[in-house]
C-alpha cells in the first residue's frame, strides 16, 4: 500500500473473496490508501461500492482516503459528496476530511464553496489546521476575491485558528493580485513582528504587490531587507524588483538589481532579463538594452516574445529604428512569436523611418497571421501615412477603424486631421 500496488490490493481482495474470507475495514482502508496513492479515484469509488453493498461500516479513515484519491484526480464534486455523506451517516469529520474537501474546492476554482466549508466548520468548532486556512484563503486568491480572503483570514486570526507562513503568504498573495498593495505591505509587517520566519515567497508576493502598482521605491526597500535578512531570493522576486523599476522609470536602478543578481549565487533567466530590457525600454535607453541581448546570449538564456518586444520598443522609442526593424525580422528567422506589441513597434519604427508603405505591409501582415490590431495598431499606421503625407491611407485606415470598431483615441483623430490638413 505503501509503495501505491493498488492492483497488488485488489488482487489481494479477490483471493480474500474466492478463499471466502471476510475483508474487514483494515483491508479495505488499506486498499482505497493504495488507490488514492496511485491516482485510481475510479477504482477507490469501486471499492466504497462494495463496502457498501457487503453492509461493512465505513469509517472517517476510509472516507479520508477516498476523498483525497477523488482530489487527487480533480473530482472535487465527488470529493465534496462524499463529505456531505460523512454528515448525513454520522461520521466524524477529521482534519484530514476538511483539509480535503477545501484542497478539492481549490483545485476546482470553487472558492465559494470553499468559504462556506471553513466557516461550517468554524461554527462547529472543529479543528482547522494550516493547510486547511492556507487553502481557502488560496482558493479565495485564484478567484479573484481578495476582500474574502483577507476577510477570512481575519476571522480564523480571531479563531486561533492554526495559521503559519504559508496562510499568512496566501492571504499577502491575495492582496497584492487584488491591487491591494497597502493591505498586503500591512500584512507583511504583522508577519514580520510574529514569531515567523519570513520566507522568499513572503518577500515576493509584497515585492509584486508593490510592483503591480508602480511603487518600485517599496519594492527596492523589500527587496534590501530581504538581503539583509539572507532570506534566499530566486527569479519571481527579482524579475518583480526589476519590473518595479520599470514602471516608475527607474532603469538605472533596474540594471543595479539586475548587477545584484549576477554577483549572487542566481542566475539570471529569461524573466530577470525581459524586465531588465523593459526598465530601459521605458528610459528610452535602447543601447542598453541591445547590450542585455547580446549578455542573454552569452550566457545562453533564451530570449522569448517578450524580451524581444521590450528590445524593439526601447529601440524604437530611442531613435534606434534601425536596429528595432533588424530585431522584428530576426525573431521570424528564430521562430520567435510575433504579437500585437511586437507589430505595434515595429510600424512605428516604420513611419519614424518615412516608410509609411512598409508600415501598411505590416498591418496587412498582422490580418494574415491572425494577429489582432488595436488602437495603438492603427495610430502607428495612421502616423505612419501622416509622415508621409498619405492623407488618403490615413481616411481609409480611419474609415476602417470605425467599422472594425476599434476605439478612437485624441491620437487618431489628431494624426488623421494633421494628415488631411498637410494635403
Amino acid at each position: 500500500e505503501k509503495k501505491g500496488e493498488w492492483e497488488k490490493a485488489l488482487q489481494l481482495i479477490s483471493e480474500m473473496a474466492q478463499s471466502n474470507l471476510q475483508c474487514d475495514r483494515i483491508t479495505f482502508s488499506a486498499s482505497v490508501s493504495a488507490c488514492q496513492k496511485s491516482g485510481k479515484w475510479q477504482t477507490a469509488l469501486q471499492l466504497f461500492s462494495v463496502m457498501a453493498k457487503i453492509t461493512l461500516e465505513v469509517d472517517t479513515i476510509i472516507c479520508n482516503a477516498l476523498m483525497s484519491a477523488c482530489g487527487t484526480g480533480g473530482e472535487w464534486r465527488n470529493t465534496l459528496h462524499l463529505f456531505s455523506q460523512m454528515t448525513e451517516q454520522n461520521i466524524e469529520h477529521s482534519a484530514i476530511s476538511l483539509s480535503a474537501a477545501v484542497s478539492a474546492c481549490d483545485k476546482a476554482g470553487e472558492w465559494e464553496k470553499a468559504v462556506q466549508l471553513v466557516g461550517a466548520a468554524m461554527k462547529k468548532q472543529l479543528e482547522l489546521d494550516s493547510i486547511t486556512c492556507s487553502t481557502a484563503i488560496s482558493a479565495c486568491e485564484k478567484g479573484g476575491e481578495w476582500e474574502i480572503a483577507l476577510r477570512l483570514f481575519s476571522l480564523l486570526a480571531l479563531g486561533k485558528a492554526d495559521l503559519n507562513i504559508i496562510t499568512f503568504n496566501s492571504a499577502i498573495s491575495a492582496c497584492g493580485k487584488g491591487a491591494a498593495w497597502k493591505m498586503a505591505l500591512q500584512l507583511f509587517s504583522v508577519t514580520a513582528q510574529s514569531k515567523m520566519r519570513l520566507d522568499t515567497i513572503t518577500f515576493s508576493t509584497a515585492i509584486s504587490a508593490c510592483e503591480k502598482v508602480g511603487e518600485w521605491e517599496k519594492a527596492l526597500r523589500l527587496f534590501g531587507v530581504m538581503l539583509q535578512t539572507s532570506v534566499e531570493s530566486n527569479s519571481v522576486t527579482c524579475g518583480a524588483a526589476i519590473s518595479a523599476c520599470a514602471k516608475g522609470d527607474e532603469w538605472e536602478n533596474a540594471l543595479q538589481v539586475l548587477n545584484i543578481v549576477a554577483q549572487s549565487a542566481l542566475e539570471a533567466n529569461t524573466i530577470i532579463f525581459s524586465a531588465a530590457i523593459g526598465a530601459c525600454a521605458n528610459g528610452k535607453k535602447w543601447e542598453k538594452s541591445l547590450q542585455l541581448l547580446i549578455i542573454m546570449e552569452r550566457a545562453g538564456v533564451v530570449s522569448n516574445t517578450m524580451t524581444l518586444n521590450s528590445a524593439i520598443s526601447a529601440c524604437e522609442r530611442g531613435g534606434g529604428w534601425e536596429r528595432a526593424l533588424q530585431l522584428f525580422f530576426s525573431m521570424a528567422d528564430s521562430k520567435v512569436e510575433s504579437n500585437t506589441i511586437t507589430f505595434n513597434a515595429a510600424i512605428s519604427a516604420h513611419g519614424n523611418y518615412g516608410q509609411w508603405e512598409k508600415s501598411l505591409e505590416l498591418l496587412h501582415l498582422m490580418v494574415q497571421n491572425k494577429v489582432e490590431s488595436n488602437t495603438i495598431t492603427c495610430n502607428a499606421a495612421i502616423s505612419a501615412c501622416e509622415k508621409g503625407g498619405k492623407w488618403e491611407e490615413a481616411w481609409l485606415l480611419f474609415k476602417k477603424m470605425k467599422e472594425s470598431r476599434v476605439q478612437l483615441d485624441m491620437i487618431t483623430f489628431n494624426a488623421t486631421i494633421s494628415t488631411c490638413e498637410k494635403a
